[in-house]
């Protein structure tokens, strides 16, 4: 499968890096909402990991589904004549823009509640523990229990009909935590390895089921925190035959996120540029052998 990387279209604080997989705030605590620059298939998991944080302030990553597409939101800087801090449709009458008839929406500030009152867009606040116990914004019903969609056997997970190996799904230095299904939430906060702390890793995916009571189909969306599933959280007011891209707001103390392919198999290259940069700091990747073409391709520069 193709790799997953952030659409160029974000909200005004974000900046993004190595080739759109980084998205980092660059000021502030808001305007920093990502999407997903291709949409998702029943199944397939958009992820990533915590990199960096910022403390001082309230709040955490968010994280959920939008059919709004990320093609026609667009950055309006807070201020402008065209965005008075209330998301609003915008129509552009010049062709060499768009035609009449298509809408843009300005990229929010929030996430919640800003895009959620747009509608059509399904949104988790990701907290330190207990995320299974609070209700996401558009959530109606729901017991924030898993299902069959989604299955822990041992170190690997079932996520419809792929199996995924836990190390996907975990960052390695949570495994040893994570395998251990019956830590307290007080034992996890002495280990300091909460679902918001560096090296979490947060997924949102979505299944489509038939309800036999009104023979419709609903959506479901399902968010993992470290390989556990948070619950399934129907879907109110979603289209099944339009597209669903992945929304992530880095808003509050989380500060960088970087995607993690957990769908796409890598090649050698793209595993050796991954090992490379784990040991060598960006600064020194020009004092490194190697040709001016390598080098670029370690700094994720287009050739």
């Amino acid at each position: 499968m193709p790799m997953f990387r952030f659409h160029k279209n974000h909200g005004v604080n974000v900046k993004l890096l190595h080739d759109r997989q980084v998205a980092r705030r660059s000021n502030s605590f808001a305007n920093a909402i990502t999407f997903s620059q291709t949409k998702l298939q029943p199944g397939e998991i958009f992820m990533v990991e915590i990199e960096e944080q910022e403390f001082g302030w309230s709040g955490h990553l968010r994280c959920g589904l939008t059919q709004h597409r990320p093609s026609r939101m667009v950055p309006i800087r807070v201020g402008s004549t065209m965005y008075d801090g209330v998301p609003q449709l915008i129509e552009f009458s010049s062709e060499s823009q768009q035609t009449q008839d298509e809408r843009y929406i300005p990229i929010p500030q929030y996430s919640m509640p800003d895009l959620t009152n747009l509608g059509k867009a399904w949104i988790f606040a990701v907290t330190k523990y207990r995320n299974k116990e609070q209700s996401p914004a558009g959530r109606s019903e729901g017991t924030g229990e898993s299902d069959a969609f989604i299955e822990r056997c041992g170190n690997v997970v079932r996520i419809g009909r792929n199996v995924l190996p836990l190390h996907f799904l975990v960052s390695p230095d949570l495994i040893p935590i994570v395998v251990d299904c019956n830590s307290s939430d007080d034992e996890l906060a002495s280990q300091k390895m909460f679902a918001t702390s560096v090296g979490s890793r947060i997924g949102v995916t979505y299944d489509i089921r038939d309800n036999l009571e009104t023979m419709e189909k609903e959506c479901f969306m399902h968010l993992l925190i470290n390989g556990e599933d948070q619950g399934a959280t129907r879907m109110d007011g979603a289209e099944i035959d339009q597209p669903f891209y992945a929304t992530v707001d880095v808003y509050g103390t989380s500060k960088q996120v970087r995607i993690v392919q957990v769908n796409h198999l890598p090649s050698l290259q793209e595993s050796c540029r991954v090992a490379l940069r784990a040991q060598i700091p960006d600064k020194e990747i020009n004092s490194l052998p190697l040709p001016s073409r390598l080098k670029r391709y370690l700094r994720y520069e287009k050739p």
